[in-house]
């Protein structure tokens, strides 16, 4: 996937698994394009939003339900 891009990606996996993918991810996204992420709770926002800001990642809002919780970030 090295030289694709794509204007979305769906990413729900776990939070290190995303973690661990961050710089991966983002090189396939190009500028103002959507990132939306789930598969892990609500407290791990705190821990998963800083790793993804480091990769022009900009966090943009999120959902929840019953401590689960998607996110979407937008490539700066």
């Amino acid at each position: 996937l090295e030289k694709e891009s794509f204007d979305i990606i769906l990413a729900n996996i776990n939070r290190n698994t995303l973690a661990e993918n961050a710089s991966n991810i983002s090189a396939l996204l190009k500028p103002d394009d959507i990132l939306l992420i789930s598969g892990f709770y609500e407290n791990d926002i705190s821990y998963i939003s800083p790793i993804f800001e480091k990769v022009n990642l900009r966090f943009k809002t999120s959902i929840s339900k019953n401590t689960w919780v998607a996110c979407q970030y937008i490539k700066d």
